[in-house]
């Protein structure tokens, strides 16, 4: 019987880890867009979401920039998101 308690107590460990693991990661930023959303997510914004390159600018260095360009902001890898609203 004390095996099964300490199974558990060690379950209830792992899951209460693992939920304040995914509570940390999903922090939320705010960008001049005024949007507020999770950095970590994939190819949420368009061309059409921004109304200035400086906006579109801001959101593709927030995630990280050429290595990391989740929301394929800059399509030839230049740096430089979204040309076209130059």
């Amino acid at each position: 019987m004390k095996k099964f308690n300490l199974w558990g107590f060690i379950f209830v460990s792992f899951v209460c880890l693992v939920v304040v693991f995914v509570l940390l990661t999903g922090e939320e930023k705010t960008t001049t867009t005024g949007a507020s959303k999770p950095s970590r997510l994939y190819d949420e914004y368009n061309c059409e979401d921004f109304e200035t390159w400086q906006q579109a600018q801001e959101v593709f260095e927030s995630a990280g920039g050429v290595e990391n360009d989740v929301h394929h902001l800059d399509r030839d890898n230049d740096n430089i998101p979204y040309e076209s609203l130059l």
